[in-house]
């Protein structure tokens, strides 16, 4: 029996109506249901947008914002108490002069001598680096004391160069390092490349590891972490996905001078060391890219075998070199002299032992 709705006005005849035929409201209903879908999609998009932003900052390499705490430039008194340009271009010791190879370019060269001091040996438009002849996979050294804060593995079993030249293999593993020598060095970078492997990455070339070398250039996955730096810019990678993390990096450990650092690869037949070398100044680099807020854009680029003065290590040496008059290097002096990245007085059929513990002789030491 339908409910029936009496009318105020008793002198009408009251009207029936069946309100069981009354639909609900449509425009509440209707903005009810929008409402509630609008919340739903708007859930799943903030959910979806937070996955891939957790994909991307725990699998890619980016430069995170807040990671950098040295953009401030170096006070004047620290620069000017801090071992500046050799007053003379000394080159290398006598014994080791056939490692001299191409210089950087001078067009890079921010800070000290531009000129290239082996210019016999022209060097690539956009270098940084100076190249040292090497042996194939005698142990590099640490210049310097200083901490491990980056590397990136683009070892590959062959590139094919734009002119048509294919390279086999193409080692091209990099590391780099920070200045701990705050009063001579502060805050200076230095890079060493072209490395076959590094005992500080102890993850690399392991038979069950994914810290190999890929298969050709240009289809690599990049692998890497820390700060490495290129010619303008300088990247930072805070966490490089699984593939990096195979490698057990090292980072933060400190080398002394003499200490092992890598071996020395090849691109082709072609055996070498080559070494960045940036210091840290009181003015802005006029290259550093506008667009790099995450580098530092107070250090510079130097021409190495213009600006340094290299030394024997104390700790890797042979014997008659010190008779022979070669310099060595005394890291508890003023002097300015930092080591060379190899074991004195190495011959052009394999490294020379010097001082080094046999087991860092081997490419598979670790630390």
């Amino acid at each position: 029996m339908p409910k029936q709705i009496e009318l105020a006005d008793s002198s009408v005849e009251p009207e029936v109506l069946d309100v069981s035929t009354l639909d609900e409201p449509p425009v509440k209903r209707t903005r009810c249901t929008r409402r509630r879908a609008c919340c739903i999609t708007s859930a799943i998009i903030m959910v979806a947008a937070a996955l891939v932003l957790a994909w991307y900052f725990l699998t890619k390499p980016q430069c995170v914002p807040g990671t950098v705490k040295r953009q401030e430039p170096l006070s004047s008194s620290a620069l000017q108490n801090s071992c500046q340009p050799a007053a003379l271009a000394l080159g290398l010791p006598p014994l080791e002069a056939w490692r001299t190879g191409t210089d950087a370019d001078s067009a890079m060269i921010t800070y000290g001598p531009t000129e290239a001091f082996n210019p016999s040996s022209p060097t690539y438009p956009g270098s940084t680096s100076v190249t040292f002849e090497g042996v194939l996979h005698e142990p590099v050294l640490a210049p310097i004391r200083a901490k491990f804060i980056g590397w990136m593995n683009r070892n590959v079993l062959q590139r094919s160069r734009d002119d048509g030249i294919v390279q086999s293999p193409y080692n091209d593993l990099e590391l780099c390092f920070e200045s701990l020598e705050k009063a001579k060095w502060p805050q200076a970078i230095f890079c060493v490349y072209h490395l076959y492997t590094t005992p500080l990455l102890r993850g690399h070339l392991e038979s069950n590891s994914d810290c190999w070398e890929q298969s050709t250039w240009g289809s690599m996955e990049q692998q890497g972490e820390g700060r490495t730096f290129y010619e303008t810019t300088e990247m930072h990678i805070h966490d490089g996905g699984p593939r990096a993390r195979a490698c057990k990096a090292l980072l933060g450990r400190t080398v002394e001078a003499g200490d092992v650092i890598g071996y020395s690869g090849r691109v082709d037949t072609h055996a070498m060391v080559p070494m960045r070398w940036k210091v840290k100044t009181d003015f802005k680099n006029p290259l550093q890219d506008s667009g790099d807020t995450c580098g530092d854009p107070y250090l510079q680029w130097t021409q190495p075998m213009r600006f340094l003065e290299f030394a024997c290590s104390r700790s890797a040496r042979l014997a008659p070199v010190e008779a022979a008059g070669t310099p060595l290097l005394d890291t508890e002096s003023d002097s300015c002299a930092v080591g060379l990245p190899w074991v004195c007085n190495a011959t052009t059929t394999g490294p020379a032992a010097g001082q080094l513990e046999s087991d860092r002789l081997s490419p598979g030491f670790k630390y």
